[in-house]
């Protein structure tokens, strides 16, 4: 009996009272629930006629677990008067939180679907468990029925801008404003609160149809809670309607070919005033009149463009001057002819390509690319970039699988060179294609991009080793080691690198007798020997340099390596790498124009070039000096000197729903500023307590949207400029807080 009372004690008194026909008492039910009222609450105004509904719940607790009930929700005024009843829902709670449920409704302030008037209400019930036992509760309800700010509009100066001013009373913290035209609806206005405490939403209706116009107003208030919203009347505004639209058209514009289909594509930017919406088409004519290119519509924002590259049906046509005329007409049928734009297209490609030649369809081994620049070229070349792109992919002159090399600078006599081991290269059928950047007279810079030529890359190179030696004051040999499994006659070219002829020698191969060839040099000094080895499908190339004494045991010195050149402000810092040998001085050459050149002597391996002027590009070139004379020069290199740019001239942020929108202007380019290549934008908040950069934009940039911020937080912007030298000086901070 005892292992079975206590086996039950750890089960359900129940079931054990169950088993032996005994039914369980029941407990006396001996308290009032106790009711928990809830804080006073306040209904603020949602419109001049409406309030925000708040939750009314009274919740409770019974020591005694019975059910509770409510009677109907009373609400008085403060005379005692009902003005509204409402019966309540019913909500059960958790045990764990000590709450056995509530009681409650939902309240807009409101009667019968009438206003309540402002001022203090009382709501009452009583609550009433199973045995009767009863407790009356009640809570406070505060209807506050002051507009949360008054409108006001004020004429800004400008045609159709006005400011709607809204101007909170004493006490009350404005969140945000905006305005929108009721039947125009997607134009958007948003404000942002003053350091007065007002609110401004500048509101710019010169984009809608002249005549009467309603604008709807919208204003935000903090609340302990939250924000509410709040919607005055709405406000008539009369847009003007000032007759034909006025018509800025662009300066005439030079487009160079860019490609063998199309020109460089060029955007007319047409500035438009007008009272309403403008509509606008443009069109081409030849030098004779005949219309090349029909009508387009032009887009309307930010400004009307008209963007061409000079081609009809993927066809460019012929170079030559060509006008692009333009009309413009307003929502009221009145029609403006922009003023015509001379649009010239030219044919221009500043190199001619030297190697590989057209007649060479199987690239092998290291091969030679050069490019001549055209005869008394009007352009600076640039760069030059070669690319190799796969038959296999895509077809584009720059897309698919591709390899592509570039050539940074020219040599001493002015030819781009440089040695492509297509050994790195999958096999297979290529596109050749040269991509040529360079500037005008101007200074504008440009691309062309060749036409292509069919070639095939063989990797497979010929195994080759080379050493030259110098055993007497003007003799050098070289030694030559290689072979080919695909062919018996090897052809051998070797340059001795004094300008001298090159030797051509035909050897059976396997090739690999070390036996030297010499070379006599007429005077002293560091040479590269360069061999080239060719077969019937293949070749291979290497180079070693040897240096001979000379008559006299002088020998002048080797060019100088690494030379850069970095830019400052109206400067250049150059500094290069001292080559073997005595040297006493080192001469460094520089030019604007390719022509006359400056020079200077200096003692160690820097210098700095003063009296620059920034944005020219200049070559800059070194050679050593010794007891022997003038050694080499060093290849040339480029740079422009520059600064760093302008201060940002004027900066606007605008509050978003959970983001802000940062816009500016660039400042001016002067002889202290130089030309911005990008902006940096950065912000500042309190939580933070430093400036973080959140976006990096390029020139070409001038707004940003700042996304995922917190409503209601301030922050403080600011841009700065940027390019290779520098960031330029902040612009001052514009201060925004996101609306949610």
């Amino acid at each position: 009996m005892n292992r079975l009372i206590r086996t039950m004690a750890g089960g359900t008194l129940g079931t054990l009272l169950a088993m032996t026909g005994i039914a369980p008492a029941q407990a006396d039910d001996t308290a009032a629930p106790t009711p928990n009222a809830p804080t006073a609450v306040t209904l603020w105004m949602r419109s001049p006629d409406t309030y925000h509904w708040a939750p009314i719940s009274f919740a409770y607790t019974d020591p005694d677990s019975s059910s509770v009930t409510a009677t109907p929700f009373e609400i008085r005024n403060s005379d005692g008067t009902l003005v509204h009843t409402a019966t309540p829902t019913h909500t059960a709670r958790s045990a764990q939180t000590g709450i056995a449920g509530s009681w409650g409704i939902t309240w807009d302030g409101t009667s019968n679907g009438a206003w309540v008037p402002g001022g203090t209400y009382t709501v009452t019930t009583t609550l009433t468990d199973n045995s009767g036992h009863a407790t009356p509760t009640s809570a406070q309800i505060t209807l506050e029925a002051v507009p949360p700010a008054t409108m006001q509009v004020v004429p800004t100066g400008t045609t159709n801008v006005l400011d709607f001013v809204a101007t909170p009373p004493e006490g009350v913290q404005l969140r945000d404003c905006s305005a929108m035209s009721t039947k125009y609806y997607k134009w958007q206005w948003d404000g942002s609160v003053g350091d007065d405490g007002t609110c401004h939403t500048l509101v710019d209706a010169s984009a809608l149809p002249a005549g009467e116009h309603t604008i709807a107003p919208n204003i935000s208030r903090w609340t302990p809670i939250n924000y509410r919203p709040y919607v005055p009347p709405p406000i008539t505004i009369t847009v003007v309607d000032g007759g034909a639209p006025t018509v800025v058209a662009p300066a005439d514009v030079t487009a160079y070919r860019s490609r063998a289909t199309a020109y460089e594509t060029k955007n007319l930017e047409y500035t438009v005033s007008d009272n309403s919406l403008v509509d606008g088409v443009a069109w081409v004519t030849d030098a004779a009149g005949t219309t090349v290119l029909p009508e387009q519509v032009l887009p309307r924002q930010p400004k009307h463009t008209f963007t061409w590259n000079g081609s009809v049906d993927d066809h460019a046509l012929p170079p030559g001057a060509y006008t692009v005329h333009s009309r413009f007409t307003d929502a009221y049928g009145n029609t403006t002819d922009g003023s015509p734009v001379t649009l010239t297209l030219r044919d221009a490609n500043p190199v001619e390509q030297l190697q590989p030649t057209d007649g060479e369809s199987v690239l092998m081994g290291e091969v030679p690319i050069e490019f001549r620049p055209a005869s008394a070229p009007t352009e600076t070349v640039t760069r030059i970039r070669v690319v190799l792109l796969s038959t296999a992919c895509c077809g584009g002159p720059l897309d698919g699988y591709l390899q592509s090399r570039y050539i940074d600078a020219p040599d001493a006599d002015g030819n781009w060179r440089m040695r492509w081991p297509v050994g790195d290269v999958e096999a297979g059928d290529y596109d050749l294609y040269n991509e040529v950047t360079w500037q005008d007279p101007s200074g504008a810079s440009h691309a062309f991009t060749t036409g292509k030529r069919a070639v095939r890359v063989d990797p497979v190179t010929i195994p080759l080793t080379i050493d030259a030696t110098s055993d007497a004051p003007d003799t050098a040999d070289v030694a030559i080691e290689t072979s080919s499994p695909h062919s018996e006659d090897l052809d051998v070219t070797i340059d001795w690198g004094d300008g001298t002829s090159p030797e051509h020698h035909t050897v059976s191969s396997p090739y690999q007798s070390g036996t030297d060839r010499s070379h006599s040099y007429a005077r002293g000094g560091s040479y590269t020997t360069h061999v080239t080895v060719t077969g019937s499908d293949t070749s291979s190339s290497a180079s070693d340099t040897v240096t001979v004494a000379g008559d006299g045991n002088a020998v002048t010195p080797a060019a100088p390596t690494g030379v850069t050149a970095t830019r400052g402000n109206q400067t250049l810092a150059v500094a290069w790498t001292a080559p073997d040998g005595p040297v006493s001085s080192y001469t460094v050459l520089w030019t604007a124009d390719g022509s006359s050149w400056t020079s200077k002597s200096v003692p160690g391996t820097t210098t700095t070039l003063t009296g620059l002027v920034n944005g020219r590009l200049y070559a800059v070139a070194v050679r050593a000096v010794n007891a022997a004379g003038q050694g080499a020069l060093s290849p040339v290199v480029y740079a422009r000197p520059d600064a760093v740019p302008p201060p940002i001239a004027s900066v606007k942020g605008t509050a978003r729903s959970k983001s802000a929108l940062i816009s500016w202007t660039s400042g001016t380019v002067t002889a202290s500023y130089g030309r911005p290549t990008g902006f940096v934008v950065q912000r500042y908040r309190a939580s933070d307590a430093r400036w973080v950069t959140v976006r990096t934009v390029g020139v070409s940039t001038r707004s940003v949207t700042i996304k995922y911020l917190t409503p209601g937080t301030p922050y403080r912007f600011r841009v700065r400029a940027t390019n290779d030298v520098g960031v330029g000086t902040p612009s001052p901070t514009v201060r925004v807080r996101p609306t949610r």
